[in-house]
C-alpha cells in the first residue's frame, strides 16, 4: 500500500486491490471518524494506525477533505482571466451601444411621425370646416398656423408634447411671444414648420405664392392640385444659436447664411406631413434639392424654376 497524497487528517492511500481509498487517522480505534463519516462502509485492511472507510476517486476524496476541514475551497481568478473577462465586456458594449441608439432614434421618429399624423388629422378637419388651408402666419389676434388648428387639437402646439421628441431632446425652444396690439416683430420657435411660401426665393405678387399662404393669401381647397404630393408641414430646419438650439415655424427651402443649421433630425432626412395627410421621412436631398423637390412645396405642382434663389444660395447643390 502506497500512500500518495497526504492531506493531514485524511490521506488518500493506493490500496492494489481496491484501487484509491480513504485512510482515517484514528485517535479512539475509529469510533470519532467513523461517526463523523456516517454510512462509509469499513474495510477490514488497517492503514497505519488508521483504518480505510470506503474507496473512491480522487476527485471525491478532494471533495470529502474539503468538507472535513470546514471550509469550501473555491478558484479564484487570475489577472489575466479578469483582463480577458472585462475585454469581453467591454467589446459587447461596444458591440450594443450602436444598436440601442440607432433604437432609440428610430423610436423618436416613429413618434414624431404619429404627432404630424395627428396635425394632419386637424389640417383635415379645418379645411373640411373653412374650405381653405389654415393661413401660416397673421390673423386678429395675430397667430401662426398651428394656432390656427388649435380647435382641433388636444394639445397646445407650445406644449412639449406636442413637438418633435428629436427636436426637445436636442434642446429646442419652443417659444410663442406675438407682436404688442399696434404691430412690431414677434418671436415664434417650434419643432414643426408650415409651407407658407413655397419654394420661391423673389418677391412675387402674394397671389402667385406657391404655398399654402398667409392670412392674407388664403388658399383654397381645391387649391392645391396634387394634395398626395405637395408638403404641408414637417420637421423645421433648426438653427444653433449661442443660446441653444431654435427652429422657425415657416417651412424654408434655402441656405442658411449667418447661422449654423442642426443636423436633420432622422437618419439624415426630415418627417413631412403631406396635404392629403399621409407622413414621410424625407432625405435632405429630396427635400431640398430644388430639380428634384420643387414640385413637392408648390401647390401647382409645378418647379417654377424662374422663381429659384441663385443656385449659391441652395441648401443642396448637387
Amino acid at each position: 500500500m502506497k500512500p500518495s497524497v497526504n492531506t493531514g487528517e485524511l490521506r488518500l492511500v493506493q490500496v492494489p486491490e481496491a484501487g484509491w481509498a480513504v485512510k482515517i487517522r484514528a485517535e479512539d480505534g475509529g469510533d470519532t471518524e467513523k461517526r463523523r463519516l456516517g454510512t462509509a462502509k469499513w474495510l477490514a485492511n488497517p492503514c497505519d494506525g488508521g483504518m480505510i472507510v470506503k474507496t473512491v476517486g480522487k476527485s471525491q476524496f478532494d471533495a470529502m477533505n474539503n468538507r472535513s476541514n470546514g471550509k469550501s475551497r473555491l478558484r479564484a481568478f487570475t489577472l489575466i482571466e479578469l483582463l480577458v473577462v472585462i475585454a469581453i465586456i467591454g467589446i459587447l458594449a461596444a458591440l450594443l451601444l450602436p444598436v440601442l441608439s440607432k433604437s432609440k432614434e428610430q423610436a423618436q421618429s416613429a413618434s414624431c411621425q404619429n404627432h404630424l399624423h395627428q396635425i394632419g388629422l386637424a389640417l383635415e378637419m379645418y379645411v373640411s370646416d373653412h374650405h381653405v388651408y389654415p393661413p401660416g402666419l397673421g390673423g386678429e389676434p395675430f397667430q401662426t398656423w398651428a394656432d390656427f388648428l388649435a380647435p382641433y387639437s388636444p394639445i397646445a402646439w407650445t406644449n412639449v408634447a406636442w413637438q418633435c421628441p428629436t427636436y426637445i431632446a436636442e434642446g429646442g425652444a419652443v417659444l410663442w411671444q406675438p407682436p404688442s396690439p399696434v404691430g412690431g416683430y414677434f418671436n415664434a420657435y417650434s419643432g414643426y414648420a408650415y409651407d407658407i411660401l413655397g419654394m420661391l426665393g423673389v418677391r412675387i405678387p402674394p397671389s402667385e405664392w406657391q404655398g399654402l399662404g398667409e392670412v392674407y393669401v388664403k388658399v383654397p381647397e381645391n387649391g392645391v392640385v396634387a394634395p398626395s404630393e405637395m408638403y404641408a408641414a414637417g420637421d423645421t430646419r433648426p438653427e444653433r444659436i449661442q443660446q441653444g438650439v431654435i427652429g422657425g415655424v415657416r417651412m424654408v427651402p434655402w441656405k442658411f447664411t449667418q447661422v449654423t443649421e442642426v443636423e436633420p433630425p432622422h437618419a439624415g432626412g426630415y418627417n413631412l406631413l403631406f396635404c392629403d395627410g399621409h407622413v414621410v421621412l424625407v432625405k435632405r436631398r429630396d427635400y431640398l434639392y430644388p430639380p428634384q423637390a420643387a414640385q413637392h412645396w408648390n401647390r401647382s405642382h409645378q418647379p417654377h424654376p424662374e422663381w429659384w434663389k441663385p443656385m449659391s444660395e441652395w441648401a443642396v447643390q448637387n
